[in-house]
């Protein structure tokens, strides 16, 4: 259970903005409060802790409902004398991604929550051993060979949930001196060291993190696989491995790992469980989908019924109560066969484990099409039958309809009626459609858009426009799109269309109805895009530097705000500007998003006399020249001007910057981790 609590909530955290999109943010917080206060209930004090309840072959025994159980169920304890690393690491890593989670709706539970995680994580630390050696039980059922994996995990999620470096530090010197140098065979609930990897790429930015998590991704990848595509590892529940390894690999994507490559695998599993293969795996969603999913209450008829196991073993009846949202183990060889029988738990079966991934990948591919489809299919209704108020049902990515290719146009040509723009984009047609009205999220990476108006009018370039995209380049930047009837409208980029073909614009419903004067939204020819420079009502004030979150002297990204032109590039300097260095960016190996890394080799702190340096904005209407001072996690510096073209299409910044000198020698320090 606390290793499903800390996968679903991690999703929540990754994919916020698909959970409150779909309207199923609410219900994601409680599913998880309701693990977390089990969790909490069971942590008795700093050093004991109850890590199971109930006698596996007496639970195994009982065939009815939970409601009516009367079967002894012993509770056993974690101590200093009894250890288990392994089961409280995991469950330390459970609260501490909660309290990420409930930080902003909750911060008082929130803050329950990381006391609990950090006495637990103490606990499992100091107090070394496998659960399952300290639980006898425990060894039949869920045997554990290794707790390291569950020690990092909980170390990265404690520093994510207070910010103290310390927990950064001992996580990072544990990976370090880990036994398991090896690939994993699966992310599950024994095994969580890609989540770690993962989650430390995240949080670092180090280029070791992202070379284990590629190579974890890319192990999947390479996975045998079912005719129909299914990733297939094992036999028991192999629906759960291809999810969780969708669920990774789709992480690894959304930072800027191969990002087109792993979202195509991720995609590619997913739709297998939710209908691609010709049948659905999820109770209550899609075509075909499994009515005998081998689960006790589910499988019981309401009181006053008989239930014991002839009514379970009655599979010319299906399951009385309908399991909606529930992902079943799948097929038991990679052949795609699949029986729908209750009786079969190693196909049929389903657990808090099986649906934690799939519901973050679900979440994930959501947050996409969210951002960046032209719209998205319609859900079939579950089956009407009788059964208790189901839980939320798992949300599927919508689909982007199909859009005809234009006839191909020449490249971009030179911005007419904007001189002070150079090879940018302008293409003579074109077409439009639209992907709904909430700007939020976005590939650029933008936490809030610069003006009401470009919430109102927001655009999303295609990724398959290698002139348009550019990795990024465009984002911040401002469209004008004609319509064949003449008429015109600008709008803001903050998002590109991965599934849209060179020459189409995704547009928010308000911009695509205000331009084409249509009643519904569907797909239009526009005469003319052009990228132009950003009207006042769009973008207005100063320029803004923005460091990342999580940024720090050793490792920094940093993104562009509010800019009224398009920015060609950014180059730092730490001598006062007579030399510069051009920094990485947008995407690899700078964050999924509008980012440019802080060049290798120089730490920007007082001790090596960096702490003062200069970033430059280059743009075709100038460069712009910003003092900063240190890096501060998550803030923002004023450019006090910005790249707008005027008269001379110089800017109104300083003159332009000289051309960039040669990288100078990276400092021999060696870099400590970040403090």
């Amino acid at each position: 259970m606390a290793s499903a609590m800390t996968v679903l909530a991690y999703g929540g955290i990754s994919y916020e903005d698909a959970y409150k999109s779909a309207g199923q943010y609410s219900y994601l917080q409680d599913a998880v409060k309701w693990g977390t206060d089990y969790l909490i209930k069971a942590h008795v004090s700093p050093n004991e802790f109850y890590c199971q309840v109930g006698n596996g072959d007496v639970d195994h025994a009982y065939p009815g409902r939970p409601e009516t159980m009367t079967v002894n169920r012993p509770a056993y304890m974690l101590n200093a004398n009894n250890p288990g690393s392994d089961c409280a690491g995991e469950s330390a890593a459970s609260l501490a991604s909660a309290a990420v989670l409930f930080k902003d709706t909750d911060p008082a539970y929130s803050a329950t929550l990381i006391q609990h995680a950090k006495e637990l994580f103490n606990f499992a630390d100091t107090y070394r051993g496998h659960y399952s050696n300290s639980i006898a039980d425990a060894s039949k059922f869920y045997k554990s060979d290794r707790y390291e994996d569950e020690l990092i995990w909980a170390a990265a999620w404690l520093y994510k949930a207070t910010g103290d470096n310390s927990y950064l530090t001992k996580a990072e010197d544990m990976y370090a001196s880990r036994q398991q140098t090896w690939t994993s065979w699966s992310f599950d609930w024994a095994d969580k060291m890609a989540g770690a990897q993962l989650l430390l790429f995240e949080l670092t930015g180090k280029q070791k993190y992202k070379s284990d998590v590629e190579s974890f991704c890319d192990y999947a990848m390479g996975i045998t696989k079912s005719p129909k595509g299914q990733t297939h590892l094992a036999q028991w529940g192999s629906n759960r491995y291809a999810s969780n390894f969708a669920f990774i690999c789709l992480g690894a994507a959304n930072a800027g790992i191969k990002t087109e490559t792993y979202t195509a695998y991720a995609d590619s599993q997913i739709g297998y469980m939710l209908g691609d293969s010709g049948r659905s795996f999820v109770v209550g969603f899609g075509e075909n989908f499994p009515k005998q999913p081998h689960h006790k209450a589910a499988s019981c008829a309401s009181l006053p019924a008989q239930c014991d196991w002839g009514t379970f073993g009655d599979t010319s009846k299906n399951n009385p109560h309908q399991l909606n949202g529930a992902l079943v183990g799948g097929p038991s060889a990679a052949n795609d066969q699949y029986k729908d029988d209750r009786t079969d738990y190693i196909m049929a079966e389903v657990t808090l484990d099986y649906n934690a991934g799939f519901q973050g990948a679900v979440a994930g591919l959501k947050a996409l099409a969210c951002n960046s489809s032209t719209g998205s299919s319609p859900s079939p209704s579950p089956s009407p039958v009788p059964s208790p108020v189901p839980s939320p049902i798992p949300v599927p990515s919508p689909v982007p309809s199909p859009v005809p290719s234009p006839v191909p146009s020449p490249a971009p040509g030179p911005n007419e009626g904007n001189t002070c723009l150079k090879n940018k984009i302008f293409y003579d047609h074109g077409e439009v459609t639209a992907y709904g009205n909430n700007p939020s999220g976005g590939h650029c990476g933008f936490k809030e858009l610069p003006s009401d108006q470009a919430k109102k009018y927001f655009v999303a370039i295609s990724s398959q426009d290698t002139d348009g995209w550019k990795d990024g380049l465009y984002c911040g930047s401002c469209v004008r799109l004609k319509y064949t009837d003449g008429k015109e409208l600008i709008g803001y980029i903050h998002d590109s269309c991965p599934s849209c073909p060179k020459y189409h614009w995704d547009l928010s419903d308000y911009m695509y109805l205000d331009l084409t004067s249509e009643q519904n939204v569907g797909i239009m020819d526009v005469s003319e895009a052009e990228i132009v420079e950003c009207p006042d009502d769009i973008v207005s004030g100063n320029m803004r530097v923005k460091i990342k979150e999580g940024s720090n002297p050793w490792w920094a990204a940093y993104q562009v705000l509010n800019t009224k032109n398009p920015i060609n590039g950014m180059s730092m300097s730490t001598d006062g500007g007579a030399t510069w260095v051009e920094m990485v960016g947008p995407e690899e190996p700078a964050p999924s998003g509008f980012w440019f890394m802080k060049p290798d080799g120089l730490i920007l702190n007082a001790d090596n006399g960096m702490e003062n340096y200069k970033i430059r904005v280059e743009s075709d209407t100038g460069d712009i020249v910003v003092d900063m001072v240190g890096v501060v996690d998550g803030g923002e510096t004023d450019a006090g001007t910005n790249n707008e073209g005027g008269d001379d299409c110089g800017g109104s910044g300083p003159s332009p910057s000289p051309v960039p000198s040669p990288v100078p020698s990276p400092v021999p320090s060696p870099v400590p981790s970040p403090v």
